[in-house]
């Protein structure tokens, strides 16, 4: 067996191609906590924590004390390969802190799949799938409804058969800009509209009734995440599926969504969820529930697209095109190579552990 030696925790930060506008945020740069964990044999696995402004209420600065000072200490000289008792442990020390945790949870399953020479995905059951489709964009509020055709456009050319748009547009154009696009990807290609809970319930209904005769594949959290009654009605009064994202992070949140019938399906994401080993469940609860999955992610580089991607390919209740493609927004990734992406579609690396190898510049940043 092997134990926990070591845990570094680095805070890095990277620049964005561009800005990103969701309605409840702008974000020009994003934020990383990378994560090594090392063993008394001097093996070590590594993975990131992926703060993201408007939805994650941990900060970078949050993360790296909360890891350091609380996290980290309290798993020394703990087996690798007890991640059930390892994550009793982080929560018997610290509730919450999810993201935190999740950056340990991904250098842990990196570090395992090290130790016996296969990829995660075999960790997590095995390949279901070869590749796995991806959404392109998302489209952020670009600021006119031309922009984000032609940001659309240039997607599907890319071979996205996906697009994700975001709406919540405070000069009032989501319908101009909705119209827009679906002109210029066409009927044949899937338009999801993401809304980041920009509107109450009442505000919503009648905004996304006009919306659906653009035909979107669904529409996500359009209110507040404490909402459920209001996510519920708006569920109840739109014929197109509608999809819970930030409410999401446990198992016991599906099933408050079940219990509402808040949402058609619901989406997870591995920060948000603590981690590879918690996202698991809160897939299995949604998969016992009825409730399709969607893979869902932030500005993750490419240590936690790698992750998704692992995720992704080893589950079967994940029958729709992830949102794994962070990566693509950053002006250089945290790892080489990078993730590609071919198609609109992408495979989880074939490596040991999550398959990635750190860049030279974050290689630096460790002692």
């Amino acid at each position: 067996m092997a134990a926990i030696k070591a845990v570094e925790v680095v805070p890095v930060s990277l620049p964005l191609r561009e800005p990103y506008r969701i309605a409840r945020a702008v974000q020009e740069r994003a934020e990383y906590v990378l994560v090594r964990v090392e063993t008394d044999e001097g093996l070590a696995g590594i993975g990131e924590a992926a703060p993201f402004q408007g939805e994650s209420e941990e900060t970078q600065a949050d993360i790296v004390a909360t890891a350091r000072q609380h996290l980290a200490p309290a798993i020394l000289g703990m087996e690798v390969f007890d991640l059930e008792a390892i994550h009793d442990r982080l929560d018997t020390v610290l509730p919450g802190h999810l993201f935190a945790k999740a950056g340990i949870d991904l250098a842990l399953h990196d570090l395992i799949g090290a130790l016996l020479g296969v990829p995660v995905y075999r960790l997590l059951g095995g390949r279901f799938r070869e590749r796995v489709p991806l959404a392109g964009g998302p489209i952020g509020l670009l600021g006119s409804p031309e922009a984000a055709a032609e940001r659309a456009a240039r997607l599907v050319a890319q071979g996205f058969r996906t697009v994700k748009l975001k709406i919540g547009d405070p000069d009032g154009r989501d319908e101009e800009t909705v119209r827009a696009v679906r002109e210029a990807i066409g009927p044949a290609v899937e338009l999801r509209l993401d809304a980041n809970q920009a509107f109450t319930a009442d505000r919503a209904v009648p905004l996304l009734r006009r919306l659906e005769r653009y035909e979107p594949a669904l529409i996500e959290q359009p209110v507040a995440a404490w909402d459920l009654d209001g996510l519920a009605r708006v569920a109840a009064a739109l014929d197109v599926p509608v999809m819970a994202d930030e409410p999401v992070s446990t198992p016991t949140d599906v099933l408050r969504i079940v219990e509402r019938r808040a949402a058609d399906l619901v989406k997870i994401k591995v920060m948000r969820s603590g981690g590879l080993l918690r996202a698991r469940k809160v897939c299995a609860v949604a998969e016992a529930a009825g409730l399709p999955v969607i893979v869902g992610s932030g500005h993750e580089s490419g240590i936690g697209v790698a992750a998704e991607l692992h995720l992704a390919a080893a589950l079967r209740a994940i029958p729709y095109a992830g949102e794994m493609v962070g990566h693509l927004r950053l002006v250089e990734d945290l790892i080489e190579p990078s993730v590609a992406v071919q198609g609109g579609t992408a495979a989880p690396p074939e490596g040991p552990g999550l398959g990635v190898t750190l860049a030279s510049r974050a290689r630096e940043r460790f002692g």
